[in-house]
């Protein structure tokens, strides 16, 4: 499928189900006893972001096509990102926006101040720092203290606002929130 028919558009839904069938088909050899989940489903296994957009797309049909549907899945190891209105959906998945990731990915895109302006206490950028890099030494980990929670809270803020900067479709003229400064209107 050809994703860009002109130089100023881009229409990446056929050949992100292209990229879909061939992961399915791939993890169907892989993972035993998938093909026999794939036959009950009817052919309809599909990856967790492909599904999560087509949930959020078909919401979107439900709602005020006006408003649109939001749906942020901030990961361990990537955040997807699907924007859908009246049916049309987009799908972004950043896998260097992970709340398990290497910090490296996360600076790309957040400052460590930004982190610390949501937090109810003062805090240090190195002692950011090194929470984010045991983070990602431990993704599995869990906040222990009311602490570590609320910076775990504010890294998740942080991680959306990055990714919904980065898709575009989130304003109301469809482009990203970086270039108008403010979030389109969505559907609770």
């Amino acid at each position: 499928p050809n994703i860009r028919p002109f130089i100023e558009s881009e229409w990446q839904p056929p050949a992100q189900q292209v990229l879909a069938d061939l992961v399915r088909t791939t993890r169907l050899e892989q993972i035993r006893g998938s093909t026999e989940l794939n036959a009950w489903t009817k052919e309809h296994l599909y990856p967790a972001a492909s599904a999560f957009e087509r949930i959020i797309r078909f919401l979107s049909k439900i709602y005020d096509p006006t408003r649109g549907v939001l749906g942020i899945d901030v990961g361990a190891s990537a955040t997807t990102v699907a924007v859908a209105s009246g049916g049309e959906a987009t799908l972004r998945v950043y896998p260097r926006l992970g709340l398990g990731s290497h910090p490296s990915g996360l600076l790309e895109h957040i400052r460590l101040s930004e982190i610390g302006g949501w937090l109810p206490f003062a805090i240090s950028e190195n002692a950011l720092n090194d929470y984010l890099h045991n983070k990602a030494l431990y993704p599995a980990s869990i906040p222990t203290t009311a602490e570590e929670l609320a910076i775990e809270e504010a890294v998740t803020r942080q991680v959306m606002r990055a990714a919904t900067r980065l898709t575009p479709g989130c304003t109301s003229d469809g482009s990203s929130p970086s270039r108008s400064g403010f979030l389109r209107w969505f559907e609770p």
